[in-house]
């Protein structure tokens, strides 16, 4: 009966989406200096348009001061700023749908094989606010 159950699991991962079963993860660092060394380069691009309007007005450019230096300085941060966040976003939601992906496989697996999960996928409950997490084996 157990080997029957065995080869009928594992018969069913193997015929199982490879890309939901083993999947590739993001490299986070890779996706943060890839973003990093792009924001860098429209840095440059900005100060190399602003040289070309410079010169081609025959202005003779002022040395920057404190100020202007330091604003400069907190809108490149601000940009670094927002393009994490949105960069952790993307990660995390990929990393949800993988798992998410990988967790409803295995419920079918466990479902066609007629076995009982050790512990079940938690459920939110709305009945105390969402302010506890409960089993399927709990209700």
């Amino acid at each position: 009966m157990v080997d029957a159950i065995m080869v009928d699991t594992q018969s069913l991962l193997d015929a199982a989406d490879r890309s939901v079963l083993y999947p590739s993860l993001p490299n986070w660092d890779e996706m943060l200096s890839r973003a990093r060394q792009k924001v860098m380069e429209e840095a440059q691009e900005e100060l190399a348009q602003e040289r070309v309007v410079a010169a081609a007005t025959d202005a003779v450019e002022p040395p920057r001061d404190k100020n202007v230096v330091r604003r400069e300085r907190n809108r490149l941060s601000a940009r670094m700023s927002r393009l994490r966040k949105r960069l952790r976003h993307q990660y995390l939601d990929t990393m949800l749908t993988m798992i998410g992906d990988r967790v409803h496989l295995l419920q079918e697996v466990l479902e066609k094989t007629h076995q009982q999960p050790i512990s079940s996928v938690p459920e939110w409950d709305e009945e105390c606010g969402g302010s506890r997490v409960v089993t399927k084996t709990d209700n």
